[in-house]
């Protein structure tokens, strides 16, 4: 794996988190598509456990995995998270040819509040991605109660909004589900091509680990490979406080790029 973290705005602490695949990992594969990562938070801080575990999950399915940690809490001022997307994925447009990404093939992956801003990259943004992948994120008028200046992404859908892959939980006391279904419905309205998943538990793309604290497979598996790249061992993280019980299994196997 390369690894590097780009500073995108060093006032506002913006970064972008580069994980690239081994040139020789695989002789015949010149280019990959990617996903830029982006973890939710309130628009207050940016969660870790909705960045590092789902950009891992990517990068060992073998994509170009990127995190962008945007502007937040005093910073988060619409437009700069907005703005904070435009650089990254200029950026990584720029020079796909040297981080070998097919710069038609990037999507974007937020939640929650980071949801909000994946979905504004897709519906309001200059450079728009080529797919979106929302989990239980904002997108109606409640995104007043995190960032009173961001916009309703339920109005914004239109005729070039990318292919979307929603997914929420019913039960969420946090981001109610209508923000999910309202979007669903002003994505039918503009023909856009999506899917969805809704579940009466938890939906997140990847469990890093189990409620005994120990690692599931694919982290296993994955640590076996970083070990051979000479990379540390992805940490363990506390599930004690993660969204309901049920678990269901998401990845890039839904993402048609």
């Amino acid at each position: 794996m390369r690894l590097e973290r780009i500073t995108l705005n060093e006032e506002r602490n913006v970064t972008l988190t580069v994980m690239l695949q081994e040139e020789g990992s695989s002789s015949f594969v010149e280019k990959r598509p990617a996903v830029i990562v982006i973890p939710g938070g309130a628009y207050e801080y940016c969660s870790d456990r909705e960045a590092d575990p789902v950009a891992f999950r990517f990068f060992a399915a073998g994509y170009q995995a990127f995190i962008l940690r945007y502007s937040v809490a005093e910073h988060k001022t619409w437009p700069n998270p907005l703005t904070d997307y435009e650089t990254a994925i200029g950026l990584i447009r720029e020079r796909s040819a040297e981080w070998r990404v097919f710069p038609d093939k990037i999507a974007v992956c937020g939640f929650s509040a980071g949801g909000h801003l994946a979905g504004a990259a897709a519906t309001v943004s200059l450079n728009r991605p080529n797919a979106a992948i929302l989990g239980y994120a904002v997108t109606n008028e409640y995104i007043r109660t995190c960032n009173p200046d961001g916009p309703n992404l339920c109005e914004e859908v239109d005729e070039l909004t990318p292919p979307c892959f929603l997914f929420a939980t019913r039960t969420d006391d946090v981001v109610p589900v209508m923000n999910t279904l309202e979007l669903t419905e002003a994505l039918v309205e503009q023909g856009i091509s999506l899917g969805g998943l809704q579940t009466l538990g938890c939906v997140f793309p990847c469990m890093p680990t189990y409620a005994d604290g120990s690692d599931t497979p694919y982290i296993v598996e994955l640590n076996q490979r970083m070990e051979g790249q000479g990379v540390p061992p992805f940490p363990g993280y506390d599930t004690e406080n993660w969204y309901g019980g049920g678990r269901v299994q998401y990845g890039p196997e839904y993402l048609s790029l």
